[in-house]
């Protein structure tokens, strides 16, 4: 899966040398952190990048219809059973239950899932050869107690999931990096050290692998953290239900049968955890005291937790051990405005980026030594 990976990442670098580093032309980050994202689960997921990169348009206005869809995605899931009961009525049917025709909102995703799912479907009984697994052959390959494929529409629906929560999230934690490290002079040259002296040593290659990056550049790896920390693309949970007697949070019991969840924002700024300055994007947090740094581990809901947990974490971290870091050694990267330098937007309960304007210059080997 890695090669696909790096793949796509290469790609990403030369589309952007030839339309924004050779032009010298400034260009919105925001948008092209979410396409290189998109394009990476596309081709670990379907076979196949969407065509982001390569067109260097939202394609099909895919992005921005998702954006358009989180308030409603925010109001209702946040009233269930109300939203539970009111999909089956007239009125849901009609106005919130997303479809494939529908040209906006999810609607616009399962549209593109359609295509995805039943030209794979068409290309397997026509028997094309296919000579790698992603994940759409693996759905269409695994079979039941009973030894049946999976029926069609569980295994859209794991493809609609892998196209909502694997892209536009992860490129917003590559968007909040990079506004993080580069509105900090110190932090930034701190980490371009660690880098460069990563590079001269041999440690790291052409595309960085992953587990060249968790051996070699723990400053990195920590600034990844302290993003994912401050600024987690989900800002809000699957609820849990209280179990029979019910719970004590403190002096608060919560009946049993009681709906509750943790915003991620909020818990980790919690200043008993992190210390006096948990509103502070300071990576080095995480190097400090092992001890420590295990406990921020073990209470980052950014992922979820438990049984809910992100099943496409491990997917998530890969893209951002890599793709990131090749970006900052690769360029000299100038934000039109370093105190404010894009803007935060969460809508829905998800977090996402827009409007970080800036221009790049390609680094040469003599600076990184």
């Amino acid at each position: 899966m890695e090669p696909l990976v790096d793949r796509r990442i290469d790609h990403w670098l030369r589309k952007i040398d030839d339309l924004f580093v050779i032009t010298a032309e400034e260009f919105d980050f925001a948008l092209w952190a979410v396409f290189m994202a998109f394009d990476i689960i596309s081709e670990i997921g379907f076979g196949e990048p969407i065509g982001f990169v390569e067109s260097g348009s939202d394609v099909g206005g895919l992005i921005q219809n998702l954006h358009t869809a989180l308030p409603a995605f925010g109001v209702l899931s946040r009233l269930h059973p109300f939203t539970s009961w009111v999909k089956r009525t007239w009125i849901g049917e009609k106005y919130l239950v997303a479809r494939p025709e529908n040209n906006s909102g999810f609607g616009m995703m399962m549209k593109l899932r359609d295509q995805l799912v039943e030209r794979r479907v068409e290309d397997i009984k026509s028997g094309k050869p296919f000579d790698r697994v992603d994940l759409l052959q693996t759905f269409l390959e695994a079979r039941t107690e009973d030894n049946k494929p999976l029926d069609i529409e569980y295994v859209k629906a794991e493809a609609l999931l892998v196209l909502l929560a694997g892209a536009d999230t992860t490129g917003t934690t590559f968007q909040g990096l990079i506004c993080s490290v580069l509105s900090s002079p110190t932090i930034y040259a701190n980490l371009m050290a660690e880098l460069d002296a990563a590079t001269r040593a041999g440690a790291l290659s052409a595309i960085p692998q992953y587990s060249e990056v968790l051996e070699h550049c723990p400053y990195y790896v920590a600034c990844i953290k302290e993003t994912l920390r401050l600024l987690p693309p989900g800002l809000n949970y699957f609820p849990r239900i209280v179990s029979k007697g019910g719970m004590m949070f403190d002096d608060l019991l919560a009946p049993e049968g009681t709906e509750v969840t943790c915003n991620p924002y909020c818990l980790h700024r919690e200043s008993e955890l992190y210390g006096g300055d948990a509103d502070v994007f300071r990576p080095e947090r995480w190097l400090e005291d092992e001890e420590k740094a295990k406990l921020f581990n073990k209470y980052s809901l950014t992922f979820g937790y438990g049984a809910r947990a992100c099943l496409g974490k491990d997917i998530a971290f890969m893209e951002l051990y890599k793709g990131p870091l090749q970006f900052f050694r690769t360029y000299h990267i100038s934000l039109r405005d370093i105190t404010n330098p894009g803007t935060y937007v969460i809508s829905g309960s998800i977090g996402f980026w827009k409007e970080i304007w800036m221009s790049l210059e390609k680094r040469t080997l003599d600076e990184k030594q």
